[in-house]
């Protein structure tokens, strides 16, 4: 029995040091993007062609981006982070306030 749950805990050890790995390569690219935390909507680990690890993240403005460790990638736009336009609009209809 205790062989059983010493390897249960072992295997438990092993996908939790997993996940951080993978967790610091999303986190790498993010920084790398200069893309903050708060704004990431959804991010995954996939292996590519190459067989190479990725990280593919996804933001709360909608770019989608894959991310190799060791790549150099232009910081996104602000909109493209957090899909807030900053930009001030005139109104398309209406009357112009007096």
């Amino acid at each position: 029995m205790e062989n059983k749950n010493d390897e249960q805990v072992k295997e438990q050890k092993e996908n939790l040091q997993a996940a951080t790995k993978v967790n610091n390569l999303v986190a790498e690219g993010c920084k790398a993007y200069g893309i903050d935390l708060k704004y990431l909507f959804n991010s995954r680990i996939r292996i590519n062609a190459a067989g190479e690890k990725e990280a593919v993240i996804v933001t709360n403005g909608g770019a989608k981006v894959f991310y190799k460790k060791g790549d150099e990638p232009e910081p996104l736009d602000p909109i493209r982070v957090d899909g807030i336009i900053r930009k001030k609009m005139k109104p398309l209809t209406g009357k112009k306030k007096k």
